[in-house]
């Protein structure tokens, strides 16, 4: 799968072999040895045991070992996701690959680069950025690849992360090496992405790269009805992503799109402007959250505000497309039909103006091709991701349940498929209803984990009993 051989049999050639970032299992985001929580802090979860294997061999090592005492494995990366998908069960093992994130082959000649799974995006992103190359994609990129690759991480126009993926290799639980790509087992190939983490532990990835870029984008404050009417042409834009803010008519409409111009970064005092700006919306968002009744006026305080006011930032992709990880938050997201996002956007401001929730931040929608992957929740059509936002000011938590619930209501009807991070409700019957390779999927899974090694309570919910291969859950109707 690659010029240069996974693991420390072999180590990579020299210019190769600097650190490629931090820790994916940063150090805040562990309370001690044996307490992990997620970045939004919204996981918590107690691991018997804490595993930092470094290279492949070390990996095998300890499924091997895991799966001997009969426990379960969990392998975490940066704990970028507010649902439960990489929370060990109590007592069980968890498995940090912050060891294993080397960047191991840029292979130029093939526009391709092979890494450890689980180094950090950012860190990928600034090896690459050094030597003229860049990621096709981009979106949260505090995560690891391996949990990029594992719950269908996106970017904006783009794709999933895993659109660009060429070659995988994991480990199943009985220790075996799988290299996969859609020319050796092209069934588990398309089950890893995403796998959920459900298949094995992912070890390295070989991902499609492109020359570096630089993107023009644009943020214009429009009304909520224009938006509306001009969201067919969003769709078809090269990127595009809009922030409506419940309790206003205000719609931000972000556009990017590539320039031959010389990039021009933000000024530094711009720079400490938008630290600023961050900063007193959190302390409203924490005033917010203990008198909700505030949320209407902090919406629009924040529509009209420092936000509204940019306009154009020419600069390189990796710097357009990505921004500081800003204020801790949990996000309610789904992926529905790219042509029922206007629909969905109107139901949404209906159910506000109802004045039964109070909605405590910024709806996002952004689009992206359909894709291939079998459980990715774009699979098979073009799809709008719709990304209802819940803030955690200063580590304390906005009250959204009522809103998450009733958006998830309106996404769920519009035939929307959860993204996997976000913390939605659905169990197995209803989510197999919404996927066409849901038994692949669970043949594939039967073939590679049988015993449920790398199951945890997420995905005895979401995925449900695990069976033989090849017996097929009854019909279901839509």
């Amino acid at each position: 799968m690659s010029t240069v051989p996974v693991g420390p049999e072999r180590p990579p050639a020299a210019p190769l072999q600097e650190p490629a970032g931090p820790p994916a299992l940063a150090p805040d985001t562990t309370a001690g040895p044996r307490i992990w929580t997620n970045w939004a802090r919204t996981v918590t979860a107690f691991p018997g045991s804490v595993h930092l294997p470094a290279g492949r061999a070390a990996v095998i090592e300890v499924v091997r070992e895991v799966a001997e005492r009969g426990s379960r494995l969990k392998v975490v990366g940066a704990g970028q996701s507010p649902s439960g998908i990489a929370a060990p069960d109590p007592g069980t093992d968890l498995v940090s690959l912050s060891r294993h994130s080397r960047v191991l082959d840029l292979d130029v000649t093939r526009d391709e680069v092979t890494v450890e799974a689980g180094i950090r995006i950012d860190a990928l992103v600034g090896f690459l950025a050094a030597r003229g190359w860049a990621l096709p994609t981009l979106g949260a990129v505090a995560q690891t690849v391996a949990g990029a690759l594992s719950t269908a991480g996106h970017g904006s126009g783009d794709g999933s992360l895993d659109r660009y993926l060429t070659a995988l290799e994991i480990v199943d639980a009985a220790g075996r090496v799988h290299d996969l790509s859609p020319d050796t087992d092209r069934s588990a190939f398309d089950a890893s992405r995403p796998g959920l983490g459900a298949l094995g532990v992912l070890t390295a990835a070989t991902l499609r790269v492109v020359p570096a870029f630089t993107l023009c984008a644009t943020v214009t404050a429009v009304s909520l009805d224009r938006a509306l009417a001009e969201m067919d042409s969003l769709v078809e834009a090269e990127r595009a992503r809009l922030f409506w803010y419940p309790h206003t008519d205000r719609v931000l409409v972000w556009r990017a799109h590539r320039t031959a111009q010389a990039p021009h970064p933000p000024s530094a005092l711009r720079s400490v402007a938008d630290r600023l700006a961050t900063a007193v919306h959190q302390a409203a968002l924490w005033g917010s959250a203990a008198v909700p009744a505030l949320m209407p006026l902090v919406n629009r305080a924040a529509a009209s505000g420092l936000l509204a006011s940019r306009r154009t930032v020419v600069d390189t992709g990796d710097r357009v497309l990505t921004s500081p990880e800003g204020i801790p938050r949990q996000v309610l997201e789904y992926g529905v039909p790219a042509e029922s996002a206007r629909e969905v956007v109107r139901q949404l401001r209906r159910a506000v103006a109802r004045g039964r929730v109070r909605a405590p931040a910024p709806v996002e929608l952004q689009f992206g091709p359909a894709e291939t992957g079998w459980l990715n929740p774009a699979y098979g059509r073009r799809t709008c991701w719709v990304g209802v936002v819940g803030y955690r000011p200063f580590g304390r938590a906005a009250e959204c349940a009522s809103w998450f619930a009733t958006a998830g209501s309106v996404l769920a009807a519009a035939d929307g498929r959860p993204h996997w991070a976000s913390p939605h409700a659905h169990g197995a019957a209803d989510l197999a209803a919404r996927y066409a390779r849901w038994d692949d999927f669970a043949d594939v899974r039967a073939r590679m984990d049988p015993d449920g090694l790398f199951a945890n309570a997420y995905l005895d919910r979401v995925l449900g009993a695990r069976r033989p291969p090849g017996r097929r859950a009854a019909p279901r109707p839509r």
